[in-house]
C-alpha cells in the first residue's frame, strides 16, 4: 500500500508539472542572451519596425566629374612627391583607390530592424545604452537616419531609410533616444566643406 500511495503522489506531480507547462506563456520572440553567462534576468527582443536598403548612397556622375575628380587626385600626389612626401603619396593612391572602387561598385543591401532591444545592422545590434542619440538628414535624394554611437569607441552610424517610413522610425526611435542633432566636429566640419567645394563624396571617410 505505502508504494502504491507514493506511485499516485509521483503521477499526480508529473501530471501537475505538464499541465503547468500546457498552460504557461509561450514566447515566440527572441531573447537577449547574458554575454556573461549568467542567468541574472532576461529581456525579450520584440521587433518594432524593419526596412531594406542599401549599405550607401549610390551617385551617378558625369564623364567631367569624374575628369575632375581625376586630376584632382593626381595633382595632390603630384604635389606630395614633388616636396619628398612618399609617405603622404601612397596614402592619398590608396584613398584614390579605396575612392573609385566605392564609387563603381553596387551597394550592399542591408536588413535593419527597430526591436525593444537596439537597433539591429543585418547580425549586428547597436544597444540602447551604446547610442545618445539620432537624427535625419537629406544626401542628395536619399534620407539618412545617423545615430550617434558612444560605446565600444564613439563613431556615428549611417543608415539609409525610405523617406515614407520616415514618421515610424522617428516615433519608435524615440520611445528609446534622444531625436537631436549633436554638434559637428573639427573633423566633420572640415569633410563637409571640403565636399561642398569640391566634386568629391568624401562622406565615407567619416566615422
Amino acid at each position: 500500500m505505502p508504494e502504491e500511495k507514493q506511485q499516485h503522489h509521483a503521477s499526480s506531480r508529473a501530471e501537475a508539472a505538464s499541465s503547468a507547462r500546457a498552460h504557461a506563456p509561450q514566447f515566440p520572440d527572441k531573447y537577449y542572451q547574458d554575454p556573461l553567462g549568467l542567468d541574472r534576468y532576461v529581456v525579450q527582443e520584440k521587433l518594432l519596425f524593419e526596412w531594406r536598403a542599401p549599405s550607401r548612397i549610390e551617385r551617378s556622375r558625369s564623364g567631367s566629374e569624374q575628369t575632375q575628380i581625376i586630376l584632382i587626385i593626381l595633382f595632390c600626389i603630384l604635389v606630395t612627391v614633388l616636396l619628398g612626401e612618399l609617405v603622404v603619396a601612397v596614402v592619398f593612391a590608396a584613398l584614390a583607390m579605396l575612392y573609385f572602387v566605392l564609387m563603381t561598385s553596387k551597394p550592399l543591401y542591408l536588413d535593419c530592424s527597430i526591436t525593444t532591444l537596439g537597433v539591429k545592422v543585418g547580425e549586428k545590434y547597436y544597444f540602447w545604452q551604446d547610442i545618445s542619440q539620432f537624427w535625419f538628414e537629406s544626401r542628395g535624394k536619399s534620407r539618412v537616419m545617423y545615430l550617434r554611437v558612444v560605446f565600444p569607441h564613439l563613431h556615428t552610424l549611417r543608415l539609409i531609410i525610405h523617406e515614407p517610413d520616415e514618421a515610424e522610425i522617428q516615433t519608435q526611435m524615440g520611445n528609446y533616444l534622444l531625436y537631436k542633432k549633436p554638434q559637428q566636429s573639427a573633423s566633420e566640419k572640415f569633410l563637409k566643406t571640403i565636399s561642398e567645394k569640391l566634386p568629391i563624396d568624401l562622406e565615407f571617410l567619416q566615422l
